[in-house]
């Protein structure tokens, strides 16, 4: 005999709630699975992207590897470059130095040079408290080429003691000569200056000196051991003149002192006695013992 047990309320109650409970708990599953699913999708993609940067910056590094490689060629090209201005550099200086070298001794060699020596050509006399002497200037011309605008500035002075001789005359000269070399070359003096061709002799300047009577009367004896006065009458001066290819002043300086020679009485070279006149055979021009002898 069989029986069947009859379903209480309680026991639908169960039932249904054991369903729900079934049924929420396959849905959670349900979810849980596709959460699943889509995480390990995720990762996948994130693996994907991951292998992807790495392969980027894997390129990067190689591009930036070749970057550097390339820099530090154009760096040494540069340098290589650098060095071969400046080797060229050095050369054109050499050559320019070379030519130049070259250039001044073509022009040294070719250029005229003046030399210039004086005979007297009047007594040495006294007149109005003053003194007088006419000196022949002979200019010659040993260069290779023609000297123009030659002329012969010169000036006459009393030395004023023992001890202004060793300065004083090489002072005296520089202030007119250098005056006049620091000055443009005057076509006037092109004009009025003497011509001197080269191997050539001029003789056709008669200079005249002179010493005021204020000057004689103004400076002391020279000598102070003679019971008259004498005096040591200095003269300075310089051949200036230019050549065709430069138009700056070139000069021969000189520097003498006058005397008067004695060969009967030693030691034959004495001052000069004021009111005593020279011949001019006795005249003498002594050559400036400390300088003033040069030539550009």
């Amino acid at each position: 005999m069989s029986s069947s047990k009859q379903w209480t309320g309680p026991d639908w109650v169960t039932a249904i709630a054991t369903v729900m409970i079934f049924i929420t708990t396959a849905c959670y599953a349900y979810i849980a699975n596709k959460q699943w699913k889509e995480m390990q999708s995720g990762g996948k993609d994130t693996h994907k992207l991951a292998l992807a940067a790495k392969a980027q910056s894997e390129q990067a590094v190689a591009q930036t590897t070749k970057m550097a490689e390339s820099l530090t060629k154009t760096d040494e090209l540069i340098r290589q470059s650098a060095a071969q201005a400046k080797a060229t550099s050095d050369l054109a200086r050499q050559a320019k130095q070379s030519a130049d070298t070259a250039r001044a001794q073509l022009e040294l060699s070719e250029r005229p040079w003046l030399t210039v020596s004086f005979t007297v050509e009047t007594p040495l006399t006294f007149l109005d408290g003053g003194t007088q002497l006419a000196l022949r200037a002979h200019i010659t011309n040993i260069g290779h080429s023609v000297a123009t605008g030659v002329v012969v500035p010169i000036q006459t002075y009393l030395a004023s003691d023992a001890n202004a001789i060793f300065r004083e005359p090489l002072e005296r000269q520089q202030k007119m000569c250098g005056a006049i070399a620091s000055t443009p070359f005057e076509i006037d003096q092109d004009q009025r200056g003497m011509v001197v061709f080269p191997g050539g002799i001029d003789d056709s300047q008669l200079v005249g000196l002179g010493i005021s009577k204020a000057e004689m009367e103004s400076t002391k004896t020279i000598n102070p051991h003679f019971r008259v006065k004498h005096i040591l009458p200095i003269i300075v001066g310089c051949v200036d003149y230019r050549y065709a290819t430069s138009s700056r002043h070139h000069q021969t300086r000189f520097i003498y002192h006058v005397q008067r020679f004695d060969p009967a009485t030693p030691p034959n070279i004495f001052s000069i006695e004021v009111g005593r006149e020279v011949p001019s055979s006795s005249v003498i021009l002594i050559r400036y013992a400390f300088g003033g002898f040069v030539a550009n």
